[in-house]
């Protein structure tokens, strides 16, 4: 595989995800209150794609998919006051290409899937590796970018949008997603990753 250049990674990520994810609080969206909407269409092929991403998984039990980005200072808020995975739950961390400063982390950590990045990067206390002559990191990222096109385009069929940051769990057999943050809906959504 040859190495491809800075700017095809740039071009190729940014007309995939450009647009599609912007920083949100959950009174931005008309959504009301609450814990979560269900994914009515395509949720099962939701979870196989997010499942097939490059992911950090952190903690143990039924798992909870965390689109982020270190650039993005509500998904920061998020990590500080959520870094740890309460019990019965595992954090399965995506990072999210979120602008081009993110591009080196979510490459780093789709190849590493290293926790202690993920809380470094979160922290601003790392700066990643560049990306640009190793395929590995390029391939990865080109994965995960794919991937979350094709979520965005699910939501998108749905009503829904992707923002972050935006979190994907599983209770009862449905699909269920939440854009933005709340910190009172976060312990509800916990409980219900929780139960399963």
């Amino acid at each position: 595989m040859p190495t491809l250049s800075r700017r095809t990674v740039l071009s190729t990520s940014l007309a995939g995800v450009s647009g599609l994810m912007t920083p949100t609080l959950l009174a931005d969206l008309a959504w009301g209150s609450g814990a979560g909407r269900p994914v009515r269409r395509g949720g099962e092929e939701i979870w196989r794609t997010l499942g097939s991403m490059p992911y950090v998984p952190m903690g143990s039990g039924n798992p909870i998919y965390m689109l982020m980005s270190q650039s993005c200072g509500i998904c920061q808020l998020l990590w500080r006051q959520h870094a740890v995975p309460p019990r019965g739950v595992e954090y399965r961390f995506i990072a999210g290409p979120y602008g081009r400063d993110s591009m080196d982390q979510v490459a780093d950590l789709a190849v590493t899937r290293s926790p202690d990045r993920v809380d470094a990067y979160m922290s601003r206390r790392l700066r990643a590796p560049g990306m640009r002559t190793d395929n590995r990191r390029i391939h990865a990222f080109n994965t995960l970018v794919d991937g979350v096109t094709q979520v965005s385009n699910i939501l998108r069929n749905n009503g829904m949008r992707v923002a972050l940051p935006n979190l994907f769990w599983m209770s009862g057999g449905q699909v269920y997603t939440q854009a933005g943050y709340s910190q009172d809906t976060m312990p509800a959504i916990l409980s219900s990753v929780a139960a399963g």
